[in-house]
């Protein structure tokens, strides 16, 4: 784990190498990373933060927020979903948070056949100012050109410690990062992910080979799910 985020709201931006290894869903490597956009007064602000030993990643960001008693919306990119304790802590924090959004985007379901881990899902997408959706190709472009380093330049300010996104950023390179052979897992965890919200079995069944890399394969129980279950775009909604 990275010493540097045992204090967090450094406002550090991802390396290119940690977010290359830790967002690609065809493999599972054990560390979580969460990227953050928070929108203030039309505003954005980013971070990044990991796992630590002694804490996961969602609640380091948790235990640093502040929303000022103002309205915002979060934008969370998660290298993997959140675990059934912190599904309960992302609960409370919006319970007690009446005027935050938040919009949660994963790249891998983490325990995706354990049943509390899939309750907790349920319940965080039942709230109606939560969205849970696996990352598209679009997603990976956007992270890709928002949050890596930037030639060793810290642009965080005194708001919170977060970076500030500067509205006059140069957008003429957003197709630089466009990892379309990640489309066969995009469409597997989403449609894990829709067995999850709709509470069917698990239909995806992940192997994971000594030395060698992991195994997808798809499970669909019945017509009936078969039915319900449409194929996920791995570019986003249309």
């Amino acid at each position: 784990m990275g010493e540097h985020w045992q204090y967090a709201g450094s406002g550090e931006y991802i390396p290119q190498d940690q977010f290359e290894e830790n967002f690609d869903p065809s493999v599972l490597l054990a560390e979580t990373h969460l990227l953050s956009e928070l929108t203030w007064g039309g505003r954005p602000y980013k971070h990044w933060y990991e796992n630590t030993e002694h804490c996961h990643a969602e609640i380091h960001f948790l235990e640093n927020f502040s929303s000022k008693n103002r309205s915002c919306t979060i934008t969370w990119y998660l290298s993997w979903s959140p675990c059934a304790e912190c599904s309960a802590r992302i609960a409370d924090f919006m319970q007690e948070n009446t005027n935050v959004k938040l919009n949660i985007h994963v790249a891998r379901l983490y325990l995706h056949d354990d049943e509390h881990t899939r309750q907790g899902l349920r319940y965080l997408m039942k709230m109606k100012r939560v969205t849970i959706q696996v990352m598209t190709i679009p997603d990976y472009t956007y992270c890709w050109n928002t949050f890596l380093e930037d030639d060793g330049e810290d642009e965080s300010d005194d708001y919170g410690g977060y970076a500030g996104v500067h509205e006059d950023e140069d957008e003429s390179d957003d197709d630089d990062y466009l990892p379309t052979h990640f489309a066969p897992w995009i469409m597997l965890y989403s449609l894990e992910l829709s067995c999850i919200l709709q509470g069917f079995a698990p239909c995806l069944k992940i192997i994971q080979g000594n030395h060698m890399s992991p195994t997808f394969q798809l499970h669909v129980q019945d017509q009936e799910q078969k039915r319900l279950l449409e194929p996920a775009n791995p570019w986003g909604a249309d």
